[in-house]
């Protein structure tokens, strides 16, 4: 049996890779190329799959495709002229590179140290080999109280069990679930799941219904759920990417179902590595900061900095700063570096002032952590494992081109007063306000009462009292109803209807859902074009972007016309073409 499976999983990685994509040898194979930087037909792949699922790549034409290659040897132009300029080198940006060094190491000392020790290679390929076919499935649920005696067991499965006979001697799945089943979600369509993929699932009830062939019905089997029935009614075998390709997105997906044995995990792994470092808090150090912080509650001098947390620390002096919070084998946590953490805090959210004690071990606790996690992915080499090295090298990258962008694109765009102003005149219309209507609405839930309360409207009765007697809405009852000046746009079906009214016009009974609307248009305001200064800084904003994608196409251009681009179409086209039809 394990011979079987080791063959099976071998053919399985075997016609994946030649009938989807081709053997790793043309994979290899150069696509394009960018001066003397070669880009593999496994680079495009990569690039393609990013963030995508397999089958949706699969289906791209020979014309997406290209243009995915295209991008690519514009990013490796832009790479080129960043090489160039010896970016990597500069304070700011060797600053950050180092930041993403050890970023990447702390993500592989937690997926080595910690996920890959609770989730094992046979569980992966376990799912691997179930993830290539969905199936759609019914199911008759008996539910189960909460902690079911043994009586209460026996006498679900008895009935469950009478089930299975009758629908065994010929009853229909369908109207027995719509008799017996008390899911009440899919009770009314006779059971109906939908498709079901491996991983969605209770366990147990993924075990069973993978293992049905089409139309066979279970026999009771007792999940989370209670007790279920189940009939496959359909089943899907799905394009699968190769093994290596798909592992790391079926990694996330088992550690969603784990989160809890994975918190584990890591607080044990963390204690180790804590009493590895021979960690040590310096609690009279940190009492020390949170007396000074607490007492500016009372000092009028410093009140603006615990108030406001860009200012709490502005008063301490230089010594203070220097002082030691935390100790470990490889390093210290001193006052500045909690500071920093506090501050790069600020910039990912709403900051917020220091007001527990607490709150300062939970900050320095974090960053030991993330120090210690990452020394560990360093010293162990795991941070060299090609995927991080991959990472690692795609991040960069993406550091390298904002940086460059900034430098020759953003920075040489330039905006003066008056091409403001000659652009706010060839593009008034952008800056034009919509027609508005004031509007009055009369909401009610009954056919029969809309139509009499529209009849009463347009034989002059005062629509305020209609209002006032019938609206139903909580949102405008206290206004009469009144919505206020509305845009064409701003409100669905109300909206299209109102801009067609002439003023005082009354229309209904219009349907919303599952209610009805009467509307009165009270007052309108014809378009009109906003004056310069009161829509400046939209101008500027729309301006400014087409001046950088103006300038980004010159410099793409001026960099195409200096290093030698080649895009190997025989290569393209015989290995990734999937629509015969477009070129």
């Amino acid at each position: 049996m394990a011979k079987y499976f080791g063959e099976r999983w071998l053919m399985v990685g075997i016609l994946c890779a030649l009938l989807l994509w081709g053997c790793e040898s043309k994979r290899l194979q150069v696509v394009a190329r960018v001066g003397n930087d070669a880009i593999t037909l496994q680079d495009l792949e990569n690039e393609m799959l990013k963030g995508r699922p397999f089958h949706v790549v699969e289906t791209f034409s020979l014309a997406q495709k290209r243009e995915f290659l295209r991008k690519m040897i514009d990013n490796r132009l832009q790479l080129l002229v960043a090489k160039e300029q010896r970016l990597e080198q500069r304070p700011e940006i060797a600053i950050q590179l180092q930041d993403l060094r050890k970023r990447i190491a702390y993500r592989a000392a937690i997926d080595n140290g910690v996920v890959l020790k609770t989730i094992n290679e046979a569980e992966i390929r376990d799912f691997y080999s179930h993830s290539r076919v969905k199936v759609r499935a019914r199911h008759i649920l008996l539910k189960l109280p909460p902690n079911p005696t043994d009586e209460e067991l026996q006498e679900a499965m008895d009935k469950a069990n009478d089930i299975v006979k009758q629908l065994l001697t010929g009853a229909d799945f369908s109207e027995i679930a719509k008799q017996y089943s008390e899911d009440k979600m899919t009770a009314k369509r006779g059971g109906d799941l939908g498709y079901v993929q491996w991983g969605s699932r209770d366990p147990e009830f993924q075990r069973v219904v993978f293992a049905l062939q089409k139309f066979q019905i279970s026999r009771p089997v007792r999940t989370s759920a209670g007790i279920e029935i189940i009939q496959v009614v359909d089943r899907q075998v799905l394009p699968q990417r190769p093994y290596e390709l798909a592992r790391e997105d079926i990694i996330r997906t088992l550690s969603r179902r784990k989160q809890g044995q994975l918190r584990e995990a890591y607080r044990n792994y963390v204690a180790e590595l804590k009493k590895t470092n021979n960690v040590n808090f310096l609690q009279a150090n940190i009492d020390t900061l949170w007396t000074w912080l607490s007492s500016a509650k009372s000092d009028s001098a410093r009140r603006a900095g615990f108030l406001n947390p860009n200012r709490q620390f502005d008063t301490l002096s230089a010594k203070d700063r220097q002082m030691v919070l935390v100790q470990y084998k490889r390093g210290e946590i001193k006052v500045d570096d909690f500071i920093k953490l506090v501050q790069k805090m600020s910039r990912f959210g709403n900051p917020k002032p220091i007001r527990h004690r607490r709150q300062i071990e939970q900050i320095l606790n974090s960053e030991l952590e993330f120090e210690l996690l990452a020394a560990e992915g360093m010293r162990r080499g795991w941070d060299r494992q090609r995927k991080y090295r991959v990472r690692y090298n795609q991040l960069r990258d993406q550091i390298l081109l904002d940086e460059i962008h900034k430098r020759e694109v953003d920075q040489k765009v330039t905006i003066t007063d008056k091409q403001l102003r000659d652009y706010y005149q060839a593009n008034r219309d952008n800056y034009k306000t919509p027609p508005q209507m004031e509007v009055q609405e009369i909401l009610v839930t009954k056919r029969d009462v809309a139509e009499r309360v529209y009849s009463l409207a347009k034989r002059g009765s005062n629509f305020d009292k209609l209002a006032e007697q019938y609206n139903e809405s909580l949102v405008t009852k206290a206004q009469r109803g009144r919505l206020g000046f509305i845009t064409p746009e701003s409100h669905g079906q109300i909206s299209r209807v109102a801009s067609k009214m002439k003023v005082g016009e009354i229309r209904g009974p219009i349907k919303i859902g599952p209610n009805f609307s009467i509307i009165k248009v009270l007052s309108r305001k014809e378009p009109h074009y906003r004056p310069f200064e009161e829509v400046k800084a939209m101008v500027r904003r729309d301006l400014h972007q087409q001046l950088v994608q103006k300038r980004q196409q010159e410099w793409l251009a001026e960099l195409r016309s200096r290093v030698p681009t080649r895009i190997f179409e025989d290569v393209l086209h015989h290995n990734m073409a999937t629509d015969p039809k477009t070129n």
